[in-house]
């Protein structure tokens, strides 16, 4: 039973979400097989970079946003950790996809990020490497995947990230773009949870 909660609530790196508390489900027939429906609410956050003129009247060059659920972290987590995570592709998040939502051209570790809308997951290989995989949103509506079967979804665009360990366990997950203070066309992707931490630069192009 703890493997199965485990495998069910550990996010993109680690998690496949079990329905929330909250998720009442009803019953209705179709012509030839029983559907079950499932309502939800769930809160979500965003992380966002607005790039800003101060001229008249004020514009924007562009901006990006990341916005995810926020599953928490379990100690037992980090017993099973390699077991659940290496050579596997997990969501990114909790309930409903992870989205990435950038209108001006970007790269993530070099690797170049049209304009546009994603949905994300994480991989990590066998070979010990970590990715963000950036996944097209049409293909994924037409196939009516949910995150929860994200190892069904197409490759999809591969991002390196850095994996480290952090100092502190981050009980929610979080995630954060943050922009060089220094200088204004670059930032950095940064994702926490647990004991684990994710990191990837970040370059606009205007």
């Amino acid at each position: 039973m703890l493997r199965k909660a485990a495998i069910l609530h550990l996010f993109a790196w680690c998690v496949a979400c079990s329905p929330s508390p909250q998720e009442t489900p009803t019953e209705t027939e179709d012509k030839e097989e029983e559907i079950q429906a499932f309502a939800t609410e769930a809160s979500r956050v965003s992380t966002r970079i607005l790039f800003y003129k101060d001229t008249e009247p004020p514009s924007s060059p562009g901006e990006l946003a990341i916005n995810y659920g926020q599953p928490r972290w379990k100690p037992e987590y980090e017993e099973m950790f390699d077991e659940l995570t290496k050579g596997k592709r997990w969501r990114f998040g909790n309930n409903y996809w992870t989205g990435l939502d950038t209108n001006v051209e970007i790269s993530i570790s070099g690797t170049d990020v049209s304009p546009g809308q994603y949905y994300l997951a994480i991989e990590r290989t066998s070979e010990d490497q970590w990715y963000l995989l950036l996944l097209n949103p049409e293909i994924i509506r037409a196939e009516k995947l949910d995150a929860f079967y994200v190892d069904e979804a197409p490759p999809g665009v591969r991002v390196a990230l850095q994996w480290s360990r952090t100092s502190e366990d981050v009980e929610k997950l979080t995630v954060r773009l943050v922009p060089d203070e220094d200088e204004m066309s670059q930032a950095s992707l940064d994702i926490q949870w647990g004991g684990h931490r994710l990191q990837a630069p970040v370059r606009v192009r205007f």
